[in-house]
């Protein structure tokens, strides 16, 4: 066997060796690249999951604000922020939070240190000066470490003008800036500042909520309200507190973790049927609340709502599944076959994480791909499936459902998809180059591959450069279909021309034409005479 024969075979047994070994291609989502692949996503969160890759998850259930939004602390980053971007920060104190909130990232640590949070509301708050109130909602998550004697959890502390000798028992003095004697500048003819406050108390592990002079009837004749808590909440847990008033009842109601605890009428008779009282801060108040003042514990997703919130959201993930869809993943050719996709999830009680995909030649470059989404379980063999799965362009959905109490979510750590991109055929392996009179004719052994749908034959007047252009044929390269010998004509007498030829199949690419060819076959030449 000659060099020549033993340097062919060595040179066929890379190429196929390539086409056998190295044909299966990975995509990984997730891991060290995060999930930068996704296009869109509802109703989900990051995580550090297994080693410290991000792992998706169901978002926590947090409140979102909305036209009745007072005020809404996440505290899930410092400095602290409302959310609905009413109360602004004066002054904190607030300096950690910690990495085990209830909700979300954060929560708020108070240390009774005195100093708290300070707040500046705005004109139309429930606080504001001046202005008469209706429907509110105060709740809030609490972490109590022990008995706490009167600790200050919310402080709030205003005064009106009212009758001389109206003053409301128990009330703390009214503002400086607003008092005033009979002979003060601020003094109105028969009246004085009348005291009024809010208080959110923990004492001995119940929650205290005081009005003092806040509630006023039809006829501007105050009253002090005091809603406390029968049972001592546990320490070092979690408890949701709610406190709303009903304007058109009278109805002040407080409950823990969703259940009633306390109920009171803010009425002219101490019942429902009675005139009602409604909040009203007084003209001299200041436009201050203070938060965690003299509390130690933590605080989370405090909201002041200005309807009666009926529903509290108790669940730690959201009640709505989670959507993760990634962008369009392009395979490289039309007929790249599907291997299967791998997937580490995690899914804790009854929650569950459902997967599908969609496969197609055609995107319409909206991150969309033109098929129908089909469901799968990770690490199916597609390979193994009745019919190929192909396709140029990939999309997976994935599905996160929380557990029925909604308290714990499945984890999606990431995906691996694997894919066999459709390879250019092989060149044929013997071209031969026979001339004629003005004529070349071109013959090659055809290529054993059942997608070959046509052939390239490359032409030019130099070696390995083909750029002919002078046959009636075509310019180079010329498709001439799925035929294994060709006559080209029209060409130079005593001209050498050199030739080279390479198979398609029917995949489509970006390239001229859209043909998917693969690599030319040795280089072979002729030069037409008119003696032949």
């Amino acid at each position: 066997m000659g060099r020549r024969a033993i340097a062919l075979i060595l040179t066929l047994l890379s190429v196929c060796g390539s086409y056998l070994f190295s044909q299966q291609q990975d995509i990984v989502l997730g891991k060290e690249a995060g999930w930068r692949d996704l296009a869109q996503t509802e109703n989900l969160t990051e995580e550090p999951g297994r080693q410290g890759y991000p792992a998706l998850l169901l978002g926590p259930s947090e409140y979102s604000p909305d036209a009745d939004t007072d005020v809404l602390l996440h505290f899930d980053s410092l400095p602290v922020r409302d959310a609905a971007h009413r109360w602004k920060v004066v002054q904190s104190g607030l300096s950690a939070r910690t990495n085990s909130p209830r909700l979300g990232s954060g929560a708020a640590v108070f240390t009774g240190s005195g100093t708290g949070v300070e707040f500046s509301v705005p004109n139309d708050s429930l606080f504001a000066p001046g202005i008469a109130g209706g429907d509110f909602s105060i709740e809030f998550w609490l972490y109590t470490v022990g008995g706490q004697e009167e600790a200050s959890l919310l402080y709030w502390k205003g005064a009106r003008w009212a009758p001389a000798g109206q003053q409301g028992a128990g009330a703390a003095s009214p503002p400086s800036a607003a008092s005033g004697s009979a002979g003060s500048p601020g003094a109105r003819s028969g009246l004085e500042p009348l005291p009024q406050e809010v208080r959110i108390e923990v004492n001995d592990r119940r929650l205290k909520f005081v009005f003092n002079n806040f509630f006023f009837s039809p006829s501007n004749q105050p009253t002090s309200i005091t809603v406390e808590g029968v049972q001592r909440m546990i320490p070092r847990t979690w408890h949701h507190h709610l406190l709303r008033f009903d304007h058109r009842t009278g109805l002040l109601e407080y409950l823990i973790d969703g259940v009633p605890e306390a109920v009171t009428y803010v009425t002219s008779t101490g019942r429902e049927g009675g005139a009602v009282y409604l909040p009203y801060p007084g003209e001299l108040s200041q436009p201050r609340v203070y938060l965690g003042r003299s509390f130690t514990g933590m605080v989370d997703e405090f909201r002041i709502e200005k309807r009666v919130v009926e529903s509290p959201r108790l669940d730690l993930v959201a009640d709505a599944r989670g959507v993760a869809v990634t962008r369009v993943l392009d395979l490289q050719y039309s007929q790249s076959r599907l291997a299967g996709i791998t997937a580490q999830y995690d899914t804790p009680g009854d929650t569950a994480v459902l997967f599908f995909y969609r496969i197609g030649n055609r995107s319409d470059g909206r991150n969309v791909v033109d098929a129908q989404w089909t469901p799968f379980l990770p690490g199916t063999d597609f390979l193994r499936a009745s019919s190929p799965i192909r396709g140029r362009y990939l999309q997976l959905r994935v599905e996160l459902l929380p557990d029925g109490p909604h308290k714990v979510s499945p984890r999606l750590g990431w995906l691996q998809i694997a894919y066999i991109p459709d390879l250019p055929p092989l060149p044929p392996a013997r071209v031969t180059a026979t001339p004629g009179n003005g004529e070349v004719t071109l013959q090659w052994t055809s290529v054993p591959e059942s997608d070959v749908q046509g052939y390239l034959v490359f032409y030019g007047d130099r070696p390995g450069q083909y750029f002919g252009t002078d046959i009636p044929k075509g310019i180079s390269p010329v498709d001439v279909g799925k035929v294994t010998s060709i006559k080209l004509t029209g060409l130079t007498n005593g001209k050498l021309y050199y030739f080279a030829v390479s198979a398609y199949d029917m995949s489509r690419t970006g390239g001229p034409g859209g043909r998917h060819s693969g690599a030319l076959s040795a280089e072979v030449a002729a030069r037409p005479l008119r003696v032949y």
